[in-house]
């Protein structure tokens, strides 16, 4: 990660990005296209690739619907499919607003620790309840952070990708967690280069310190 302070990307930056992004997604054969071959690509590696994909349908399982025994009321997992293809677009989003400045993974761990998956039990109603409650305000606080020009640009996406109208908006759920995760690794090393940047102007104990 760069040492220097890095402006955030507004809403102009995502909308640039989202663009960006479009294009890459046609060359490749759109969206649907893209998504399926990046997961066929992981499952064939068994290496790194598949158990970052393995981890990003770990968080998206928090919001299926669950029978009395707790499992996937869906068998076919629609649910953690279109959260997955979604954070993958995300990916690519932040990826381009943000410089290449977060590393994919450090987002990963950084939702998973944010809603609690890393402590508790998400087999526990209770647990499953709050996790995707946190899950679903930061996807909508991350959506919120790219605009409704960006958002709207990505409807063509979710149309093209999940072919079911009732899992779309999970899709988009994806893109905004990682918008949001991105956001605040971004703002916690701002703040560490300014505190370092203050440091180089003030060392500790300094009599021109302010403090």
């Amino acid at each position: 990660m760069a040492e220097k302070y890095i402006p955030l990307p507004d809403e102009s930056d995502y909308e640039t990005a989202v663009d960006i992004s479009t294009e890459y997604f046609n060359s490749e054969g759109g969206p649907w296209t893209f998504f399926n071959r990046l997961e066929m690509q992981a499952q064939a590696s068994q290496n790194q690739a598949f158990m970052f994909q393995h981890n990003i349908g770990r968080i998206g399982f928090l919001l299926e619907s669950r029978n009395e025994s707790g499992g996937a009321d869906d068998e076919l997992f629609r649910t953690t499919t279109a959260f997955r293809h979604g954070m993958n677009a995300g990916m690519q989003i932040t990826d381009l607003a943000h410089n290449g400045l977060i590393r994919p993974v450090g987002a990963l761990k950084f939702i998973a620790v944010y809603v609690g998956l890393d402590k508790v039990d998400d087999e526990e109603p209770d647990d499953l309840n709050r996790m995707s409650g946190l899950l679903i305000d930061i996807s909508e606080r991350g959506l919120a952070r790219m605009g409704d020009a960006s958002v709207e640009k990505i409807i063509p996406w979710e149309d093209d990708v999940v072919s079911y109208e009732r899992f779309r908006r999970v899709f988009r759920f994806g893109i905004g967690a990682t918008v949001f995760a991105f956001s605040e690794i971004h703002k916690q090393h701002n703040e560490e280069a300014m505190n370092r940047l203050e440091e180089s102007f003030f060392p500790p104990n300094s009599v021109d310190s302010p403090e």
